[in-house]
């Protein structure tokens, strides 16, 4: 090997272990120090974090982008009952020596921007479509940590909050079925018409 490839693999050597470095710097500070935290409660910490704070952001737009009253009752309860729940997150893993996430991840932020750009029915529609969507997989993500989880502080928290969630679903579901963003309503008619027709 002729000294130039040997210096090239070495500095790309370099750059892989700086790279791994940073990517450990950037995740292990969510989950630091002193606790060791199963993989069912670390995720958990994570999804409910950042789905929380995409909550009150995605909410918070609704304010200026929906006129629907529905959909500004939904939007307003995400922005209170998500914020008091976020900051219970936060003091929760606290305690136990961690910080939660304090930013929501890319696929929320995706979703904000396409929000952002959307008024009137048009952001209604797909507004609600992402509540439902989400509260779906909190609900699911909220039972997974009450039955698996480790931390009883952290376990505690997603049953207080479970009863919550699940109000909220129950909520967005009607909305959203009523403007015609509910998909599962969509699927459900379906089948009531094909039983129907047996």
């Amino acid at each position: 090997m002729n000294k130039t490839k040997s210096g090239t693999l070495a500095a790309s050597a370099v750059l892989l272990g700086m790279t791994g470095a940073a990517l450990l710097t950037t995740v292990v500070p969510a989950f630091a120090t002193g606790n060791l935290m199963t993989s069912t409660d670390k995720m958990f910490v994570v999804k409910a974090a950042q789905g929380g704070i995409a909550e009150v952001m995605t909410s918070k737009l609704a304010l200026s982008h929906s006129s629907n009253k529905n959909v500004l009752m939904v939007a307003r309860r995400m922005i209170k009952e998500h914020g008091v729940a976020n900051a219970d997150l936060k003091q929760t893993v606290m305690k136990l020596k961690m910080m939660a996430p304090s930013h929501t991840d890319p696929m929320h932020m995706a979703m904000y921007s396409k929000l952002s750009r959307l008024h009137g029915a048009a952001f209604d529609k797909a507004y609600m479509s992402g509540q439902v969507k989400d509260h779906d997989a909190t609900v699911a993500l909220f039972k997974t940590e009450i039955d698996k989880g480790q931390e009883s502080p952290i376990r505690g928290f997603a049953a207080k909050y479970l009863p919550t969630i699940q109000d909220h679903t129950i909520m967005i579901h009607n909305v959203a079925a009523n403007i015609g963003a509910d998909p599962s309503a969509h699927k459900n008619m379906k089948m009531n018409m094909h039983m129907k027709g047996m």
